[in-house]
């Protein structure tokens, strides 16, 4: 015979508590907490792995190969170009310059990037310096990557504003970390620009 839920005692009525293990609540605060734990776990894997991956270079490749010589435009040093969200670009300069302290200390020369970033509309634009990406490359006509250079974290050590203003004209140094290249190719969008070192010498 089950015990009573509740008891009635002076004309007060008293129920029962029951054992934890036996609450609905119990059990579904278990549950969340496994599935949470497990599901935290995975994002963590593919995060590592991600980040970790050697395959990031190969990918980059494949995308870049993917898109015929045709798809980009090459530009000149001081050519403004148009971005997709309005914006006008230019590169004012690219230069190498083996002082520059990077914060990736795997390369010792820096490629120097200055340009100028203007929004010719009449609302807020936002100026993603992350869009761009340097190739090394044989010559100007070469589409064989010899390797993908990401851009240094010593770009941050000015205060990069995000958002240009209506009007506004805003200019940006952007490091990449770069080995020994006898072309390097500035990549934004549909537009690219090559460096070649003889051009220096």
């Amino acid at each position: 015979m089950f015990p009573k839920e509740f008891i009635v005692e002076d004309g007060h009525v008293y129920y029962r508590k029951k054992p934890l293990y036996k609450q609905p609540l119990f059990w579904t605060t278990i549950a969340g907490g496994v599935v949470s734990l497990i599901l935290g776990v995975l994002l963590f894997l593919t995060i590592l792995g991600i980040a970790s991956s050697s395959d990031f270079s190969s990918y980059v490749d494949e995308s870049y190969d993917n898109r015929t010589s045709d798809v980009f435009s090459e530009k000149e040093i001081d050519q403004e170009v148009s971005l997709e969200n309005g914006l006008k670009l230019t590169v004012q300069s690219i230069d190498l310059d083996e002082k520059a302290e990077l914060v990736n200390s795997y390369y010792d020369t820096a490629l120097v990037v200055k340009i100028q970033v203007k929004n010719p509309t009449k609302r807020v634009l936002y100026f993603d310096e992350r869009s761009s990406i340097v190739l090394g490359t044989q010559d100007s006509d070469s589409e064989e990557i010899d390797s993908v250079y990401p851009l240094d974290d010593l770009t941050y050590d000015a205060n990069l504003k995000k958002k240009v203003a209506p009007e506004e004209a805003v200019t940006y140094t952007l490091f990449y970390g770069v080995d020994d290249s006898p072309n390097y190719r500035l990549i934004y969008e549909e537009n690219m620009w090559n460096f070649q070192q003889a051009e220096k010498l």
